[in-house]
């Protein structure tokens, strides 16, 4: 009997410690792994990611002006093809944009 107590014991304690690195493994996990990466470029190439990231939208641009130009009417899907709303490239690119600008001026560096 006391051998069922003792191995239920050992039992409960393993989960128990289990639980706990677990949840202090999730504690310590970076949960922003964007940040991290800007955090760990160098000056020259935050500037380079931001300069692509403008050069990106403005290839957006151009398209959209182009396709407005040329009347062109997709038939398929309207809203997964443009790419300004919620979750599409260029509204990502934006927020990418915005992060990188805030860790520019963190640094004192202007684009």
């Amino acid at each position: 009997m006391s051998f069922l107590s003792v191995s239920k014991r050992l039992i409960i304690i393993t989960v128990f410690m289990l639980g706990i690195v677990a949840v202090i493994g999730c504690a310590t996990t970076d949960s922003d792994p964007m940040a991290t990466r800007l955090a760990a470029m160098s000056d020259e190439e935050l500037i380079s990611y931001y300069h692509g990231i403008n050069d990106r939208l403005k290839e957006i641009q151009q398209g959209t002006r182009d396709a407005d130009r040329q009347g062109t009417v997709t038939e398929q899907d309207q809203l997964a093809k443009m790419p300004y709303i919620i979750g599409g490239e260029a509204w990502a690119l934006e927020q990418k944009r915005e992060r990188v600008s805030r860790e520019l001026s963190r640094r004192n560096l202007k684009p």
